[in-house]
């Protein structure tokens, strides 16, 4: 029987309207002083009176926080707000953080403001809302209403924005019984939990219950950990400990919650970026465990006509791009890929292909090689000059203050030249774009301010005008000069690169490029290598065309490098290029030998195969013995390879060849019948085999003519006539040396002359 009595009604009214009321109080007070809502919200919580010394790297939480601020940009931070270890450490890193920076200090923001703003205290928070509830519940409590409030992400068009699930954490270092508490309420209230494992007390205790008894929640197995580490972990000494008895009740809370709790080993991850991305992996981990209200693709795009969001689908990029950078958190790429993967087919692939751009520059390699593998993006040629400039050329010209200044130090003075064109045409490119944004903005306030009859001739005239200048003619020729623009710096930041990499390794430098869109992986591994991004290189050698020769010449390009490198006295980024010369060297290796178990005469003929990489034609065998790779040339397929080229493809061994080429060859001259024998006869006097005897047997026997000069006709020289024959023999064959050299040297520049001829170069 439902239950009709007006009393119990009006009461539940009554608590719906106070606990509303108490939401709107909360985000107010939270949201406070700011001009727009967080995009990430991070709780960090853990601090003790308790003394146990355990001395752990602070600097991993502080860089940490920095890092994922500066990557989040619009960031709150709530913590306890107490004088104890972790409240410190949380003020010091805001504090860095203000004098990081610059966008915040161009804003004129008062000093004052940077705690009021970007960092909360939740006592204070309890304290000005007037609830004396404990700090565990009333933490968990305002965390789970920050992570219910669903927020604009990003401004799209004109009544159109993102919304997206205000993303939450709360992050654990240190801590007592009291954070234990804490955890288990947050996890109650389906939340995600980062633990920094290292940082000792709660966060070690926690953590090695999850590894040690992430399968076991008996009893008897939570009992016996409680008695092994409290003691250790929380200074507690008696068992009978009163703070003991909500142990077991919590451990087991949190064992049956374990899939929301992430598990970070300062110890061993000690970089910002593993901080960031464990900040993202726990966050997603706590969205893919709650309602997906709100985040469905029918609620990202807040539009009220259906064909303007699928418009609005088509362009999300181009307006999404504007809020990443190399320094964003991985949780917006993360945003971002969900987002076009609940569009339509045929938005998907424009939009792809940008998030693929800005996955190179910010090197989030696991978003490349998804989109690589799994989707089938290609990069466009127009987007390489992008990734240079967003890359290469900022790093380079920027006052030489990144680690890949040393590019600009030791490349080719051409090369050098040709970037710093690219890059004041890059600059142009955008000095362009926002001139042609800043006539639409101007022309629709022209337009939607009619003509009146206070406007006065020249006023009326500068609209006809003005009209003339916006007309499509004019939009189309800024268009087409932004495209010619875009293709010519991407030819000559690719050319830069190319030769960079010819002058490296000391082969003749091109002037033009012929791109093709199936080398476009070649000259992105070649852009990975000099920006020293080993991931990504490692993707695109395994799209380049050719592998076998793009691992040789990446582990000599990685050499030649290291030994700039070192020059400059950097002996960390010197043992990082050797080990990645080294590792491209055995998977130069490692192919061969799988081709050769597979197909023996194809891989043997594959060696001795010229390709074209980079603008540098040449075999693999060939680049091998230049770059004295002799892992690579001892392998069996190379030898094989060498042993048929030695002998000219008559036999496998000196038995053999003289067997069937010299001793076969001369039982031809008493049958004439035997044309085979012929053949093998002629390949044996061609061979470089015999070619080496006979120039042997020369030299050997202008030694010894030398040695019986030196003995029996070394005198004055009187005339013609007092040459002796050992002598004229000595001349003979010094003059046969110099020729010999001088046919060599033409040789080789008439092969460079086939292979860039003179108008190649002009």
């Amino acid at each position: 029987m439902a239950n009709t009595n007006p009393m119990l009604n009006q009461n539940h009214e009554n608590a719906s309207n106070a606990n509303e009321s108490f939401e709107t109080a909360l985000i107010n007070e939270l949201f406070r002083g700011r001009s727009r809502p967080p995009k990430l919200v991070l709780s960090i919580i853990g601090d003790s009176s308790s003394f146990v010394p355990k001395p752990w790297l602070i600097p991993v939480l502080k860089t940490g926080i920095i890092a994922t601020a500066k990557g989040a940009k619009d960031y709150l931070i709530l913590y306890k707000g107490s004088t104890e270890r972790i409240s410190s450490i949380v003020k010091e890193a805001i504090d860095d953080l203000w004098y990081l920076r610059e966008d915040e200090k161009a804003d004129n923001v008062p000093e004052d403001n940077k705690f009021k703003v970007n960092l909360k205290s939740v006592i204070q928070l309890k304290r000005a809302l007037g609830k004396k509830t404990i700090f565990a519940m009333f933490h968990a409590q305002t965390m789970k209403i920050i992570a219910e409030k669903e927020i604009k992400f990003m401004t799209l068009e004109e009544n159109k924005a993102l919304i997206w699930r205000l993303p939450v954490l709360t992050v654990v270092a240190e801590g007592d019984l009291y954070t234990v508490d804490a955890i288990v309420q947050v996890l109650k209230s389906d939340l995600p939990v980062l633990l920094l494992k290292g940082s000792g007390k709660a966060a070690d205790f926690v953590a090695g219950f999850i590894e040690e008894y992430g399968n076991d929640s008996s009893d008897s197995s939570i009992e016996k950990y409680i008695k092994e580490k409290s003691a250790i972990l929380f200074g507690i000494v008696s068992p009978k400990d009163k703070s003991l008895n909500k142990l077991k009740a919590g451990l087991k809370c949190i064992h049956e919650c374990k899939f929301l709790i992430t598990i970070l080993d300062i110890n061993k991850d000690t970089k910002p970026s593993h901080f960031t991305d464990s900040v993202t992996t726990s966050i997603i981990r706590g969205w893919s465990h709650i309602s997906r209200d709100g985040l469905s693709n029918g609620g990202r795009f807040n539009s009220t006509d259906s064909s303007e969001s699928k418009g609005t689908e088509g362009t999300f990029m181009e307006k999404y791009q504007a809020t990443l950078s190399p320094a964003s958190l991985p949780l917006f790429y993360y945003i971002a890929y969900q987002t076009i993967q609940d569009m339509e087919k045929r938005n998907k692939t424009q939009n792809f292909k940008i998030l693929l751009k800005e996955a190179i520059i910010a090197d989030r390699h696991e978003y490349v090689s998804v989109l690589l593998e799994e989707h089938k993006v290609r990069i466009g040629f127009n987007q390489v000059s992008d990734i240079y400039q967003k890359t290469l050329l900022c790093n380079g010209m920027a006052a030489a203050k990144t680690d890949f200044q040393g590019v600009f130090k030791w490349a080719s003075k051409r090369a050098v030249e040709t970037l710093q064109k690219a890059y004041k045409l890059k600059k142009g490119e955008y000095d362009l774009k926002c001139i042609d944004e800043i006539i639409g903005i101007l022309n629709k306030i022209i337009v939607d301010t009619p003509p009146t009859e206070i406007f006065s001739k020249k006023e009326r005239e500068f609209r006809e005008n003005w009209k003339t200048l916006t007309n499509e003619k004019h939009k189309e020729t800024i268009s087409d000069e932004l495209s010619i623009i875009t293709v010519l710096t991407s030819k000559m930041c690719i050319l830069a690169s190319r030769n960079i990499c010819q002058s490296l390794l000391e082969y003749p430098k091109s002037t033009t490029i012929d791109w093709e869109s199936n080398s476009s992986y070649e000259d992105l591994l070649l852009w990975a290598i000099l920006e020293n991004r080993p991931n990504l290189a490692s993707i695109f050698w395994m799209k380049s065309r050719n592998q076998l020769l793009c691992a040789l010449l990446a582990s000599c390009l990685y050499s030649k490098m290291a030994y700039k490198v070192k020059s400059t006295k950097d002996q960390s980024r010197y043992d990082d290029m050797r080990k990645q010369a080294r590792i491209y060297e055995e998977r130069s290796v490692y192919l061969q030998s799988k081709l050769y178990e597979e197909n023996a005469a194809l891989a043997m003929e594959l060696v001795v195969t010229e390709f074209s990489v980079w603008d540098i034609t040449i075999s693999p065998l060939e680049c091998a013995h230049e770059n004295m790779m002799l892992d690579f040339i001892s392998q069996s397929c190379c030898q094989r390879r060498l042993n048929k080229i030695w002998y000219n493809d008559i036999g496998g061994s000196l038995k053999g060849v003289l067997k069937k080429g010299l001793l076969n060859g001369c039982c031809f001259c008493f049958d004439t019948d035997n044309e085979h024998d012929e053949s093998k006869l002629r390949k044996f006097v061609c061979s470089p085999l015999a070619r080496f005897g006979l120039h042997y047997a020369f030299f050997f026997a202008a030694l010894v003519c030398y040695s019986a000069f030196l003995l029996t006709e070394l005198d004055f020289i009187d005339g013609l006539q007092s040459v002796g024959p050992y002598e004229w023999i000595v001349y003979i064959h010094l003059l046969g040396d110099v020729l010999e050299q001088y046919r060599h040297v033409v040789n080789i520049i008439s092969i460079n002359i086939c292979i860039y001829p003179p108008e190649h170069n002009e």
